[in-house]
Protein backbone atom coordinates (compact mmCIF):
# COMPACT_ATOMS: atom_id res chain seq x y z
CA UNK A 1 0.00 0.00 0.00
CA UNK A 2 1.14 3.61 -0.95
CA UNK A 3 2.19 6.08 1.69
CA UNK A 4 0.03 9.11 1.96
CA UNK A 5 1.23 12.61 2.24
CA UNK A 6 -0.78 15.41 3.68
CA UNK A 7 0.05 18.97 2.34
CA UNK A 8 -1.93 21.60 4.40
CA UNK A 9 -1.84 25.15 4.58
CA UNK A 10 -0.46 27.33 7.44
CA UNK A 11 -2.51 29.20 9.43
CA UNK A 12 -2.10 32.76 10.68
CA UNK A 13 -3.16 31.56 14.38
CA UNK A 14 0.27 30.37 16.16
CA UNK A 15 1.74 29.64 19.63
CA UNK A 16 5.25 31.54 20.61
CA UNK A 17 6.04 29.84 23.45
CA UNK A 18 7.71 32.77 24.74
CA UNK A 19 9.61 32.93 22.32
CA UNK A 20 10.57 36.18 20.41
CA UNK A 21 8.41 36.43 17.25
CA UNK A 22 9.92 36.87 13.67
CA UNK A 23 7.32 39.13 12.49
CA UNK A 24 7.12 40.33 8.47
CA UNK A 25 5.55 43.71 8.75
CA UNK A 26 8.57 44.85 10.48
CA UNK A 27 9.86 43.63 7.00
CA UNK A 28 7.71 44.94 5.05
CA UNK A 29 7.35 48.66 6.44
CA UNK A 30 11.47 48.84 5.98
CA UNK A 31 11.81 47.46 2.10
CA UNK A 32 10.36 49.07 -0.42
CA UNK A 33 11.36 46.55 -3.42
CA UNK A 34 10.66 43.22 -3.73
CA UNK A 35 14.39 41.79 -3.71
CA UNK A 36 15.07 43.86 -0.39
CA UNK A 37 11.99 42.48 1.36
CA UNK A 38 12.96 38.90 -0.15
CA UNK A 39 17.15 39.14 0.82
CA UNK A 40 16.25 40.40 4.33
CA UNK A 41 13.74 38.09 5.28
CA UNK A 42 16.21 35.37 4.34
CA UNK A 43 18.45 36.48 6.60
CA UNK A 44 16.67 37.18 9.64
CA UNK A 45 15.34 33.65 9.15
CA UNK A 46 18.78 32.01 9.27
CA UNK A 47 20.08 34.74 12.22
CA UNK A 48 16.81 33.70 14.06
CA UNK A 49 17.40 30.01 13.23
CA UNK A 50 21.18 29.98 14.97
CA UNK A 51 19.72 31.12 18.25
CA UNK A 52 17.99 27.66 18.67
CA UNK A 53 14.82 29.11 20.45
CA UNK A 54 12.77 26.79 18.23
CA UNK A 55 9.75 24.98 17.96
CA UNK A 56 8.39 22.03 16.48
CA UNK A 57 5.90 22.21 13.55
CA UNK A 58 3.63 20.34 15.19
CA UNK A 59 3.29 22.77 17.83
CA UNK A 60 3.57 26.05 16.47
CA UNK A 61 0.35 26.76 14.85
CA UNK A 62 -3.24 26.66 16.26
CA UNK A 63 -7.18 27.01 15.26
CA UNK A 64 -9.95 24.68 13.56
CA UNK A 65 -8.10 24.11 10.72
CA UNK A 66 -4.88 23.21 11.76
CA UNK A 67 -6.74 20.92 14.76
CA UNK A 68 -8.53 19.27 11.45
CA UNK A 69 -4.92 18.50 10.29
CA UNK A 70 -3.31 17.25 13.20
CA UNK A 71 -6.34 15.00 13.79
CA UNK A 72 -5.40 12.96 10.38
CA UNK A 73 -1.79 12.84 10.82
CA UNK A 74 -2.52 11.74 14.87
CA UNK A 75 -4.82 8.60 13.19
CA UNK A 76 -3.35 7.91 10.13
CA UNK A 77 0.06 6.72 9.23
CA UNK A 78 1.19 9.70 6.78
CA UNK A 79 3.63 11.88 6.30
CA UNK A 80 2.75 15.67 7.72
CA UNK A 81 3.86 18.57 5.20
CA UNK A 82 2.90 22.55 5.56
CA UNK A 83 2.79 25.35 2.96
CA UNK A 84 4.33 27.90 5.40
CA UNK A 85 4.26 31.92 3.82
CA UNK A 86 7.60 32.24 6.32
CA UNK A 87 9.46 29.26 5.67
CA UNK A 88 8.90 27.82 2.42
CA UNK A 89 8.20 23.66 2.35
CA UNK A 90 7.76 22.40 6.03
CA UNK A 91 7.55 18.65 7.34
CA UNK A 92 6.48 17.34 10.97
CA UNK A 93 9.56 17.08 13.01
CA UNK A 94 10.63 20.47 11.28
CA UNK A 95 12.21 22.57 13.81
CA UNK A 96 11.91 26.48 13.63
CA UNK A 97 11.31 29.79 15.32
CA UNK A 98 7.64 31.34 15.49
CA UNK A 99 6.89 34.02 12.95
CA UNK A 100 4.20 36.09 11.63
CA UNK A 101 3.40 35.85 7.76
CA UNK A 102 1.02 34.90 5.20
CA UNK A 103 -0.63 34.58 1.63
CA UNK A 104 -3.76 35.99 3.25
CA UNK A 105 -4.17 39.76 1.77
CA UNK A 106 -5.55 42.91 4.35
CA UNK A 107 -2.96 41.69 7.68
CA UNK A 108 -0.13 43.82 8.30
CA UNK A 109 2.04 40.47 8.57
CA UNK A 110 0.87 39.84 4.86
CA UNK A 111 3.31 39.31 2.09
CA UNK A 112 3.22 42.28 0.38
CA UNK A 113 1.74 42.11 -3.67
CA UNK A 114 4.08 44.88 -5.22
CA UNK A 115 0.88 45.05 -7.56
CA UNK A 116 3.43 47.89 -9.55
CA UNK A 117 5.34 45.68 -10.15
CA UNK A 118 3.74 42.26 -10.27
CA UNK A 119 0.75 41.39 -12.11
CA UNK A 120 -2.22 40.02 -9.57
CA UNK A 121 -0.69 37.82 -6.84
CA UNK A 122 2.51 36.60 -9.03
CA UNK A 123 4.63 37.88 -6.11
CA UNK A 124 3.44 35.57 -4.27
CA UNK A 125 4.44 32.51 -6.02
CA UNK A 126 8.55 34.12 -6.62
CA UNK A 127 8.22 34.70 -2.89
CA UNK A 128 7.75 30.88 -2.25
CA UNK A 129 10.31 30.34 -4.99
CA UNK A 130 12.47 31.71 -3.22
CA UNK A 131 11.77 30.02 0.45
CA UNK A 132 12.19 27.19 -1.00
CA UNK A 133 15.51 28.19 -2.76
CA UNK A 134 16.85 29.52 0.04
CA UNK A 135 15.73 26.88 2.50
CA UNK A 136 17.77 26.07 5.49
CA UNK A 137 16.17 22.59 5.49
CA UNK A 138 16.72 21.31 1.85
CA UNK A 139 19.42 19.06 3.68
CA UNK A 140 16.75 17.09 5.49
CA UNK A 141 13.59 16.71 3.14
CA UNK A 142 12.40 18.18 0.15
CA UNK A 143 11.96 21.39 -0.06
CA UNK A 144 9.60 21.89 -3.22
CA UNK A 145 6.06 20.27 -4.02
CA UNK A 146 7.01 19.26 -7.47
CA UNK A 147 10.62 17.94 -5.39
CA UNK A 148 8.50 16.18 -3.17
CA UNK A 149 6.34 14.51 -5.65
CA UNK A 150 9.07 13.41 -8.15
CA UNK A 151 10.83 11.95 -4.59
CA UNK A 152 7.48 10.05 -3.57
CA UNK A 153 6.25 9.23 -6.96
CA UNK A 154 4.24 5.96 -5.94
CA UNK A 155 2.55 7.79 -3.02
CA UNK A 156 -0.16 9.89 -2.49
CA UNK A 157 -1.35 12.94 -1.79
CA UNK A 158 -3.93 14.58 0.25
CA UNK A 159 -4.03 18.52 -0.05
CA UNK A 160 -5.78 20.04 2.99
CA UNK A 161 -5.91 23.97 2.10
CA UNK A 162 -7.89 26.59 4.14
CA UNK A 163 -9.25 28.12 1.27
CA UNK A 164 -8.64 27.56 -2.92
CA UNK A 165 -6.31 30.83 -3.01
CA UNK A 166 -2.63 31.95 -1.97
CA UNK A 167 -1.88 28.08 -1.37
CA UNK A 168 -3.71 26.24 -4.33
CA UNK A 169 -1.63 28.73 -6.81
CA UNK A 170 1.29 27.12 -5.45
CA UNK A 171 0.22 24.16 -6.07
CA UNK A 172 -0.01 24.47 -9.44
CA UNK A 173 3.26 27.21 -10.04
CA UNK A 174 5.35 24.85 -7.79
CA UNK A 175 4.43 21.77 -9.77
CA UNK A 176 5.27 22.95 -12.89
CA UNK A 177 1.16 23.24 -14.29
CA UNK A 178 -0.87 21.21 -14.66
CA UNK A 179 0.71 18.21 -17.22
CA UNK A 180 2.99 17.01 -14.09
CA UNK A 181 0.13 17.37 -11.51
CA UNK A 182 -1.94 14.97 -13.83
CA UNK A 183 0.11 12.13 -13.04
CA UNK A 184 0.03 12.15 -9.73
CA UNK A 185 -2.71 11.35 -7.17
CA UNK A 186 -4.16 14.06 -5.40
CA UNK A 187 -7.45 14.82 -3.65
CA UNK A 188 -7.70 18.18 -2.15
CA UNK A 189 -9.75 20.03 0.14
CA UNK A 190 -10.64 23.62 0.42
CA UNK A 191 -11.99 24.71 4.19
CA UNK A 192 -13.14 28.27 4.14
CA UNK A 193 -16.92 27.45 5.90
CA UNK A 194 -17.65 25.39 3.42
CA UNK A 195 -15.98 22.25 2.51
CA UNK A 196 -15.27 21.72 -1.35
CA UNK A 197 -13.96 18.32 -2.69
CA UNK A 198 -12.34 18.69 -5.92
CA UNK A 199 -12.11 15.63 -7.96
CA UNK A 200 -9.16 13.07 -8.19
CA UNK A 201 -6.04 14.20 -10.62
CA UNK A 202 -4.98 10.89 -12.30
CA UNK A 203 -5.22 7.52 -11.60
Amino acid sequence: MSRLNLITSCTNSKHNNGHSVLNLAIFSEKYETPKGLIHAWGEAVNSALSTKLVVPVEKLYKGGHWSTAMSIYDAQPIELWVLSAGFGLLKHGDAIVPYQATFATGHKDSIPLFSDKYGKKSFHQEWWGKLNEASPLKKSHPVSLSDLMMDKSDEYFICLLYTSDAADDLLCVDLGGRHIIKKKKIVTFFLGGVLYTNKIIGH
